[in-house]
């Protein structure tokens, strides 16, 4: 009866943990919904952001939970977010559609990343006008969508502007080193460069996108500044690093020009895989890489040979040894049975005699053969 009283009791203070535990669960979604209505909360909230936030830690139903269980308030918190982000990527789709099919009028906007809040509060809504379904839609999921747009429009012009950074350092370098080797001088005239770097990719990339009559504003600028890319001019520490990490930017921007450029979509599907193959066997440059990959491979075949071979011999080794304390365990084996059989098989004997010997002495000691042997003596003599 004790233990069933103890069993109960124990029962019940978990059920009273449970309930205290899911009132808590509850009061915390409620703080979390209330959070989510003033756009507090967004698909891309961390959980270390709203711990952090001395209002929200504040909040009693938030520090009861937490005190309880971190780990368990975490998990409330990202579940929270992570719904929310499945009902905005929902409505996201939908705003995307509408987006894309807005008929564009003069008041739209055309460069997001300079929008002032009353052309996207315009967007929004010639958004909401265009597509009739959106009216009914929260107003934090269109916020998060123009948010986006601008971020990627802000995205791009960084990009825009870090390539045209590194256009320009690359004309520099051009001049440089046309001066350099005296094909141009410090006093040349555009003309003069045009016929001397003309057909260079550098010169290509940083005038050609810039209006004829910029030109020579343009290249005047780049060859007051070429003084400044000598060798010999100090540089600070953070004008290394700057430098470095513009070499990162511009790593990272040659990949994704490289990979979003139309022309290499219209050649990627154009080519068929034989033609592709026959272009790459007659390039110098493709037998190059050919070779180099054919060596890399035969050096990796060969030391994977060379391991397997170690692996076996290894193997080989181990396996010899096995069988060799084999072959001894079994002859001790077998010693230890032909001993045993041996020992046996005296024992067997040495009874055997005993049991002999027995017979004849009973038989020599009893009077019928005591009268016997005299009779035969008698008869001897």
């Amino acid at each position: 009866a004790k233990a069933n009283q103890e069993a109960l009791d124990k029962e019940a203070q978990r059920q009273a943990a449970k309930a205290v535990e899911q009132a808590q669960r509850a009061a915390l979604t409620e703080l979390l919904q209330e959070l989510a209505a003033q756009a507090r909360i967004s698909p891309k909230t961390q959980w270390r952001e709203l711990a952090d936030d001395e209002a929200v830690a504040g909040d009693k139903r938030f520090a009861d939970m937490f005190a309880q269980s971190k780990s368990r308030t975490q998990s409330v918190v990202e579940d929270f977010v992570k719904d929310v982000h499945a009902k905005y990527k929902a409505d996201r789709a939908v705003l995307k559609e509408a987006y894309k099919a807005m008929p564009k009028s003069p008041a739209t906007p055309t460069d997001m990343s300079t929008c002032t809040p009353e052309e996207l509060q315009a967007l929004k809504q010639a958004l909401v006008a265009s597509h009739a379904s959106l009216a009914a839609m929260k107003a934090a999921h269109m916020d998060w969508f123009v948010a986006e747009l601008v971020a990627t429009a802000l995205e791009e012009k960084e990009k825009r502007e870090r390539r045209r950074a590194r256009q320009l350092r690359e004309l520099k370098k051009l001049l440089q080193k046309y001066i350099s080797r005296g094909k141009i001088t410090a006093e040349s005239d555009f003309e003069a460069a045009t016929q001397a770097c003309g057909e260079r990719t550098a010169w290509k990339e940083a005038l050609n996108p810039v209006p004829a009559e910029q030109r020579p504003a343009v290249y005047a600028k780049a060859l007051g500044e070429v003084g400044k890319l000598s060798p010999t001019s100090p540089r600070s520490e953070e004008e290394d690093k700057k430098g470095d990490d513009d070499k990162k930017k511009d790593k990272k921007d040659r990949k994704d020009d490289k990979r979003d450029s139309p022309s290499r979509d219209r050649e990627r599907r154009s080519r068929s895989p034989a033609a592709d193959k026959k272009r790459r066997s007659r390039s110098p440059a493709g037998d190059k890489k050919r070779r180099s990959r054919s060596r890399r491979s035969r050096s990796r075949s060969l030391r994977r040979d060379r391991s397997a071979s170690r692996r076996r011999r290894d193997g080989s080794l181990s396996r010899r040894k096995d069988r060799s304390r084999s072959r001894k365990r079994d002859r001790s084996v077998s010693l230890r049975r032909r001993d045993r059989s041996v020992s046996r098989r005296r024992d067997r004997d040495r009874s055997v005699s005993r049991k002999r010997d027995r017979r004849s002495r009973s038989r020599s000691a009893s009077p019928k053969r005591r009268k016997e042997a005299r009779r035969s003596r008698d008869r001897s003599r």
